[in-house]
């Protein structure tokens, strides 16, 4: 193989919205039922091989909780790329998106690469937002990339994550 990229990934989005859980469904742990929310970041690391290169990922779980806010800065520079997630179930969370890339863009990039998704897909019962409502939600905060996922399920979860690696190393030479 030849060339390897070191990566890192922020996962973004208000708490309890999943992305603990999606991280760990990526990284092939088991989902929990349980919520213990994250208290400022944690680290997950995973390795894939995407065109015969190595790529090495530094997956950082950031706290959506009120009380972060001021670590946000530390913790965002130096991302590669950005996945932004809400919960399928609660449309407030997608309308806080907007603030969430925003202030991506100002400590880490601003054209970094983002993926949305659309956490909780297995509450089919429970969805509260409309595709127009994430349609334009999407044109607003300039993310092309989008998917519905489940943690629980692991439905479109290393699709997801997969997408985001292969936009992040378009824009990057390996190191």
């Amino acid at each position: 193989m030849e060339g390897k990229y070191i990566l890192k990934i922020i996962i973004v989005g208000d708490a309890a919205v999943g992305k603990t859980s999606l991280v760990r469904s990526f990284i092939q742990e088991k989902f929990k039922t349980e919520y213990l929310p994250t208290l400022g970041v944690d680290i997950y690391h995973k390795q894939l091989t995407i065109n015969n290169k190595v790529v090495d990922l530094s997956i950082w779980d950031i706290a959506g909780q009120k009380g972060w806010e001021l670590m946000h800065r530390n913790y965002f520079r130096g991302a590669d790329g950005c996945i932004a997630v809400f919960d399928l179930t609660r449309i407030k969370t997608l309308e806080n998106l907007k603030s969430w890339i925003l202030k991506v863009r100002e400590y880490s990039k601003p054209d970094i690469p983002c993926v949305v998704l659309g956490n909780k897909s297995d509450l089919k019962v429970a969805i509260e937002v409309t595709d127009s409502k994430i349609e334009k939600i999407m044109k607003e905060i300039g993310c092309t990339y989008y998917f519905e996922t489940s943690a629980k399920t692991g439905e479109k979860v290393d699709e997801a994550f997969t997408s985001l690696v292969k936009s992040v190393i378009n824009k990057l030479k390996p190191r």
